[in-house]
């Protein structure tokens, strides 16, 4: 592989990596979306708000806690240390290191997990909590304004904190102030939507060329790593584009292998990152473009496949869905 191509950077980092860790950033307020969708569908079908974030809510910790257990005892690169320490050893070790880590960082281990990405699902449930309470007090008309206001405090703490008008929070930002916009969102358009194509399009990619500008800005004024943004403004508009054109085309993927993975996508987030820990050793003994380009397709499949065979135990499908 010519090194050239190996080589290559945008601003300052890996060309893969930035194109890899930047392009999918629509997926998560597209996800939150999904969640406020379907829970405004089962509200006009009659649920109470409070009934129903109790049995959603019910199952999504059972999923959070089980999965929070795997990765506190699994250590990272576990082939490895499953072959040199063995498999109870390194379990015992990793364990504890994961009290270690939760005696100094225990509210961090609540609102985010053992392992970083589990933060989603906390995410979903402080904005589920957020949304049923302005729902069952008949006050849903402010939960827009106060998704946005939550979300812009968000970025003023996160992404903006260096800025002047950023801010300085005590607390992690992801779980608490990302996922109400979204989710309150997702909630109106399953009561009031309207195709509209050129919308839909609109923000999907004014929002990701608004994102992507802001992550050059944030670089160049104030030297932020270019993976390290979550979310910019325009990353809701992105990901509300990508929503928007689900609803244009409600038939597409159907009868097709991703209406299949669609039915463990929960399944699939919380295990992929067990999968990556799997395939750490690769990353020593291949140093390919083509690897690197194909790795997140091959971690999907593998991720799909650990969950079919999951799902095919009652007890065990209990940890994915």
């Amino acid at each position: 592989m010519n090194s050239s191509l190996w080589n290559w950077k945008i601003l300052d980092v890996e060309g893969v990596s930035f194109i890899i860790g930047q392009g999918g950033r629509f997926a998560v307020p597209f996800f939150f979306l999904s969640v406020g969708y379907y829970y405004g569908k089962s509200l006009l079908r009659g649920a109470d708000p409070f009934t129903f974030l109790l049995l959603y809510g019910r199952k999504l910790l059972y999923v959070y806690i089980s999965w929070n257990l795997i990765y506190a005892i699994t250590p990272p690169n576990f082939f490895h240390e499953f072959a040199q320490f063995r498999i109870l050893s390194s379990m015992y070790g990793q364990l504890q290191n994961t009290y270690d880590w939760l005696i100094n960082n225990n509210i961090s281990v609540i609102l985010c997990g053992t392992k970083r990405h589990l933060w989603f699902i906390m995410a979903s449930l402080t904005g589920l909590a957020i949304t049923s309470l302005f729902c069952k007090y008949n006050i849903a008309r402010f939960l827009v304004p106060f998704g946005i206001v939550l979300y812009l405090i968000g970025l003023l703490g996160d992404s903006y904190s260096r800025s002047s008008i950023g801010l300085s929070l005590p607390f992690d930002t992801l779980v608490l102030l990302y996922s109400t916009i979204f989710i309150a969102v997702g909630r109106r358009l399953s009561m009031y939507h309207e195709n509209n194509k050129r919308l839909a399009l609109s923000f999907f990619f004014g929002g990701a060329l608004m994102h992507f500008a802001e992550i050059f800005y944030l670089k160049r004024m104030y030297d932020l790593d270019a993976l390290g943004h979550n979310f910019l403004l325009g990353t809701a508009f992105w990901g509300m584009g990508a929503f928007l054109l689900c609803l244009e085309y409600p038939n597409a993927g159907r009868n097709s292998f991703l209406e299949k993975i669609g039915k463990l996508t929960l399944g699939i987030y919380v295990s992929h990152a067990l999968i990556i820990d799997a395939l750490l050793p690769t990353r020593d003994l291949v140093t390919s473009l083509i690897w690197d380009l194909f790795k997140p397709v091959f971690v999907l499949l593998l991720s799909y496949g650990l969950c079919q065979g999951l799902t095919r135990n009652r007890i065990l499908a209990k940890f994915l869905t």
